[in-house]
């Protein structure tokens, strides 16, 4: 387990749970008992924040949780799941205290990764088995054979994706304004290389997030070594500790043990079921052939785009050059697999996600916040009314219904050549 004494001291800091104490025209303290302050530690007269108060079964208490608490606590997820101890760490830190960003992996895991060795990780002991023997009698229903997850003598057996390793990140801040706090379950991978990076939309992109406030932050130069110039994190699940019952009824600023015991348990369950979920949608991408035309022409489907012609005249600079590097990365990409498949859809998904390291010396608060991104295309993958790949599989082949979606007379190789000309 890495050491956070390892760190910068700001890194390592601590914030309080103390009363808001509001001072008088006349100079007396007054409580004020519907709030409370963050403080520094060391130095109580450092309001970081106010928070509310929210009544919890355990009393009336803001809620926020340390940072120091999720750096290790996520260190303890990450090994729950994947059986290695994590000791390769990026992290952001906000100089006013209020943010924390930490992200854990393994450099055993790493290597395996890189040399295209399969990762298998034993699922979650709580994990239903009746219901994961009734998703694989599900695939088989459609003719699927699933090779990367295995039931076996009461033991679950899941095969990441080749080249790609776990990453467990933690978010915290006391901005309301910040989806947090949350773990997340990453997959770490290569970036995609040998594509021209489009240097008007990066160049607008900058534009458009400034830098605010400064931010301490530190990366393994393994990760340097190895990725060269970045590497790529996709978040394809996360455990956000507000709105999860069965983690914060136990909320108690005081006595944290409980709180922690169960977003563990909870993270364990979640995330193991969300890869089986992902592995399920890999190996139902391999039933799916494509030409490299179908995989640029179908990959805006996933980001969200309209590609109606009517609407994509309208779009503006920016909307047009995110549209038109997509097909065309996509089709670069496309080129590099032979046979070509959905799954190699999910490959790109998986690379295109990039933590860029020249990016992160420079605004290293918004770049490593990529990571931890809430994915358009998850749903289209494994979510239970948007997922697709399943509908165009029939007796373990592709269906009509498929067919149309790419080559017909509405399909998205017509939709590309239509709106392509525009961009």
């Amino acid at each position: 387990m890495i050491d956070i004494k390892s760190l910068p001291p700001k890194v390592s800091s601590e914030f309080r749970h103390d009363p808001f104490i509001f001072i008088a025209a006349n100079q007396k303290q007054v409580n004020i008992h519907k709030f409370s302050a963050i403080v520094l530690k060391n130095d109580v007269m450092h309001v970081v924040d106010v928070l509310p108060r929210i009544e919890y079964k355990s009393g009336f208490h803001p809620f926020y949780l340390q940072h120091t608490d999720l750096f290790y606590e996520a260190q303890k997820l990450f090994k729950a799941l994947f059986s290695h101890e994590p000791d390769k760490l990026i992290y952001s830190y906000k100089g006013d205290y209020s943010t924390s960003v930490f992200l854990f992996t393994s450099t055993v895991l790493i290597e395996k990764a890189l040399k295209k060795e399969v990762i298998e990780i034993k699922c979650d002991k709580n994990i239903d088995e009746v219901y994961v023997k009734k998703l694989l009698r599900d695939e088989k229903s459609l003719g699927i054979e699933v090779k990367n997850l295995v039931v076996d003598s009461g033991r679950i057996h899941a095969n990441l994706p080749v080249g790609v390793f776990p990453v467990i990140g933690a978010l915290n801040s006391i901005d309301s304004g910040w989806r947090t706090p949350n773990f997340n379950l990453i997959f770490g991978s290569e970036s995609i290389k040998g594509f021209k990076e489009n240097e008007s939309l990066i160049k607008v992109e900058n534009n458009i997030h400034p830098k605010e406030h400064q931010w301490i932050w530190g990366i393994d130069e393994y990760f340097r070594d190895h990725f060269k110039r970045g590497i790529s994190l996709y978040s394809i699940g996360w455990l956000p500790f507000k709105f999860d019952s069965s983690v914060f009824d136990s909320y108690n600023p005081f006595d944290m043990s409980q709180f922690y015991s169960n977003a563990i348990a909870k993270g364990r369950e979640a995330f193991t079921e969300i890869i089986i979920d992902f592995l399920l949608a890999i190996n139902r991408g391999t039933y799916l052939p494509l030409t490299t035309e179908g995989f640029s022409a179908l990959m805006p489907h996933f980001y969200g785009f309209d590609r109606l012609a009517e609407s994509v005249a309208v779009y503006d600079d920016r909307e047009k050059a995110k549209l038109k590097y997509l097909y065309d990365s996509a089709a670069s990409y496309a080129t590099t697999f032979n046979p070509l498949s959905c799954k190699n859809i999910i490959d790109y998904f998986l690379r295109d996600s990039e933590i860029n390291f020249d990016a992160l010396s420079i605004d290293p608060g918004k770049e490593i916040l990529k990571a931890f991104e809430r994915q358009p295309h998850i749903p289209f993958l494994i979510g239970r009314r948007k997922e697709i790949l399943s509908r165009f599989i029939t007796n373990g082949a592709p269906n009509n219904r498929y067919d149309q979606f790419i080559n017909g007379a509405d399909g998205q190789i017509i939709g590309k050549n239509k709106v392509y000309p525009l961009l």
